[in-house]
């Protein structure tokens, strides 16, 4: 697996983290010092991005979603 392919599954392992405990994703990243720097720099780029886009990212995912809205789809999925 690529470098960047791991930092990009690492931030989205932070973005559910943070989901879940109902935190923030930059802030949990923050407080880790697991990832290589040049990884950590590029995890925490992605993050930034997804925090600065939260709005146009629920667009995007209401306009292509077919027959749901936000509202329908469940917030936190359950462990199975």
């Amino acid at each position: 697996m690529s470098a960047r392919r791991k930092a990009r599954k690492r931030a989205l392992d932070f973005l559910y983290e943070a989901d879940i405990r109902s935190s923030n994703a930059i802030e949990l990243l923050a407080t880790r010092e697991e990832s290589e720097l040049s990884e950590r720099d590029y995890i925490m780029e992605l993050l930034v991005g997804v925090d600065s886009n939260k709005a146009k990212i629920d667009e995007l995912i209401t306009t292509y979603a077919q027959g749901w809205d936000m509202d329908r789809m469940p917030a936190k999925i359950g462990r199975a």
